[in-house]
């Protein structure tokens, strides 16, 4: 975990993010000007709800900002001022700038507000939460182990904080490959809930669910489908046909099937999923598009190119709409269409695509695991364009970063140096 001088950091941050509401119209940064802390809450989480981000960003950097003049550091509405900042930097994909904002949220939550607080187990999670994000593991299963401790130390173990507790380390824990630990977690996280809230019941669903992943994780494959379904039964009859949880589960299985090579049997489910999250949530949003990826990646995985390039170019354009350009998902949208358009030979297509994804920062790409892949392709083009210098040094880069991320011994890194090889030998 960072540790980071805060004296320093939060002048530089504050400097930084307020240069962002230059964007705002001189009527509408007066009107943000004269806005009182509430009410500035209360715009932010409008915003959030209609995954509005960019448009919360100036609002929540001026709640912040208030708060500095209004209260001191260790009062609640000071707390929540840096953790709202640190939501919108990280639905926006600035994972720097929201890392020490959760940071120094969980160092001023255990400094001064008491255990009992209703927002004390709320103010731990997102750290972790954003280390799950980030790839993190270790440290985002240090962020769990925190809170479980804190939830049996003042609630005991039959409570709804210590058992959502479990179930992110039974997560994590599947993450790590400590498979065995994991189901642990996870079927203690059941049993539990099943005393204390009984089968029909929404907390019950999700940990029925994180079951359910993690047997997927683990590849006890019919395990898995038979949770999934028990799941979908209970959130179509607890929760009704359009609850997230039941859409949440039909996409589970969706994909359950689709890596099983069931390409039939997960189309409805996707199918289903889409509609209901449509209906829910509208187009404009995050859950949307991935569920529209769902259905696209199902047309590309059978080689149904002319139906998936329009509902891949429709995922850009919206994703474009919702998230920053240099967000990873959106990078990662980018790279599908870009893929698409290497598959159908379509490289003049292809090839600005994946320019654009290029340009972006090392540490952002890196993160990706798919960089690989789009490394790959773009050395291939070049290849096909008889630019063998620029196939090699992204055929070496791609081969640096899966030796890195797999090892050596991994088929992967052995195919990467057979390609370098191969460009090699054609370039004499």
């Amino acid at each position: 975990m960072k540790n980071l001088l805060f004296t320093c950091c939060f002048s530089f941050l504050t400097v930084f993010a307020f240069a962002q509401s230059d964007s705002l119209s001189a009527e509408a940064q007066a009107q943000l000007d004269t806005m009182q802390w509430s009410t500035l809450l209360d715009r932010i989480d409008t915003f959030y709800y209609h995954q509005q981000f960019p448009e919360a960003l100036p609002y929540a950097q001026k709640m912040y900002e208030v708060a500095q003049v209004q209260y001191e550091v260790g009062h609640e509405n000071y707390i929540e001022s840096v953790h709202y900042l640190g939501v919108i930097w990280r639905e926006l994909g600035q994972y720097d700038k929201a890392l020490p904002l959760f940071e120094r949220t969980v160092e001023l939550t255990e400094r001064y507000l008491p255990k009992g607080h209703p927002r004390y187990p709320i103010f731990l999670s997102w750290l972790p939460d954003l280390h799950i994000e980030m790839g993190e593991y270790e440290a985002a299963l240090n962020g769990y182990q925190k809170g479980l401790a804190y939830a049996k130390e003042l609630l005991g173990e039959e409570n709804e904080h210590y058992v959502a507790n479990l179930g992110d380390l039974a997560l994590v824990n599947s993450y790590l490959g400590q498979y065995n630990k994991a189901i642990e977690l996870a079927q203690e996280s059941v049993t539990i809930s099943q005393k204390i809230n009984g089968k029909k019941s929404a907390d019950y669903i999700i940990r029925l669910s994180t079951l359910a992943e993690i047997q997927d994780e683990t590849g006890n494959y019919e395990e898995a489908e038979t949770l999934y379904l028990k799941a979908i039964d209970l959130a179509k009859e607890v929760l009704g046909p359009t609850h997230p949880d039941y859409s949440y589960n039909l996409n589970n299985l969706a994909i359950l099937y689709y890596r099983l090579g069931k390409y039939n049997e997960s189309i409805p489910f996707f199918e289903k999923d889409l509609q209901i999250t449509e209906q829910l949530l509208g187009t404009n949003h995050s859950n949307y598009l991935t569920g529209l990826n769902n259905v696209g990646a199902l047309y590309f995985k059978t080689g149904q190119y002319e139906i998936a390039l329009p509902i891949f170019r429709e995922i850009v354009a919206l994703s474009s709409e919702i998230l920053q350009e240099k967000h990873p998902k959106h990078i990662t949208r980018l790279a599908n269409l870009a893929a698409l358009y290497y598959k159908m030979g379509l490289y003049q297509d292809a090839l600005p695509l994946y320019l654009d994804i290029m340009e972006n920062d090392n540490s952002v790409l890196e993160k990706i695991p798919n960089y690989a892949n789009w490394l790959n392709n773009l050395s291939s083009i070049y290849r096909s364009l008889g630019q063998e210098d620029n196939a090699l040094e992204l055929q070496l880069k791609s081969s640096i970063f899966i030796e890195k991320l797999l090892g050596k011994k991994h088929l992967d890194y052995i195919y990467s140096l057979n390609s370098i090889g191969k460009i090699l030998l054609k370039s004499n």
